[in-house]
Formats: C-alpha cells, sequence, structure tokens
C-alpha cells in the first residue's frame, strides 16, 4: 500500500510542481473554458491551480478505493502491488499528462 500512495501522490505532487512552473511562466490571463468555437472564458494565471487540486482530489479517490479492495480480499499486510492499483495509477498519471496539456494551451503554448 506504501508503494501506492508514493505512486498517486508523487503524481499529485509532479501536478503541483508544473504547475507552479507554468503560473511563474504564464501570461496574467489565461483562458479558463474552451467552447465550440475556442476560448469563451478568461481568468487569472492563479486559475491553474484547480488542475492539481483535480489530481489531488483523484489521488485521494483512488487511495481510498485501492484500501477498501484489499480489505475485502484480506490483503491489507500484503506489500507488493496488486493488478488493480496498478490500474488506479495509470488513471492517475494519465490524469496529470492530460491536465498538464490542458495547461499548456490554457497558457496559449499549444
Amino acid at each position: 500500500m506504501r508503494q501506492l500512495r508514493v505512486w498517486l501522490w508523487g503524481s499529485a505532487a509532479a501536478s503541483l510542481a508544473v504547475t507552479v512552473v507554468l503560473a511563474a511562466l504564464a501570461p496574467a490571463t489565461i483562458v479558463m473554458h474552451f467552447g465550440a468555437h475556442g476560448p469563451d472564458s478568461f481568468g487569472p494565471r492563479w486559475g491553474l491551480l484547480l488542475e492539481p487540486a483535480v489530481v489531488a482530489v483523484l489521488a485521494l479517490i483512488c487511495d481510498r478505493v485501492a484500501l477498501v479492495w484489499r480489505r475485502r480480499a484480506g490483503l491489507e499486510a500484503t506489500g507488493i502491488m496488486l493488478v488493480g492499483e496498478w490500474r488506479l495509477i495509470a488513471l492517475v498519471g494519465g490524469a496529470t499528462v492530460a491536465l498538464a496539456i490542458l495547461q499548456l494551451s490554457q497558457c496559449g503554448w499549444l
């Protein structure tokens, strides 16, 4: 379980680190929403902090789901990663990458 938490919260920390760097380099006004015809809502650069918050909430949910899975299977003391836990890591990692690409789009760099 410890390995899972390192992966999940490491992804959340990486997302926050990327956001801090992007926020320092981003213009004062960024795109907050993309509509059918392009950007339709703008906001301050601190709006970039929404993405790491989403990753952190997703990591918390995945952490709790994995804990429930282990309790139901009676594998709480097992020190190895389970297959389902790798899937949760892939979910959080994929969300981290997708939201980083979104942040680059919000800054106008993609």
